[in-house]
């Protein structure tokens, strides 16, 4: 679904989405949707890789608290199935 928008673009800037649209062979919307896109997906994984380093430390200290019930888990597992 095609969103319209308006915008002013430095000469320069339109030069460019003309000469990118002639190489693929598209139009110049495309090469903007096709560039948006790509930000929006790099910026997504950045934020996703902040936000994960950000809880590291909760994520281990998650792990200490869980790590004795796990072991006692496997290790019960491991005596029923002898």
């Amino acid at each position: 679904m095609k969103h319209p928008f308006t915008t002013t673009l430095n000469t320069w800037a339109i030069e460019f989405l003309k000469s990118q649209a002639k190489k693929e062979k598209t139009d110049r919307n495309d090469v903007l949707e096709a560039a948006l896109k790509m930000y929006k997906k790099a910026k997504l994984k950045r934020e996703v890789e902040e936000g994960l380093a950000d809880r590291q430390d909760e994520y281990r200290e998650i792990t200490n608290e869980f790590a004795s019930a796990q072991m006692d888990i496997l290790l019960r597992n491991e005596y029923e199935a002898k």
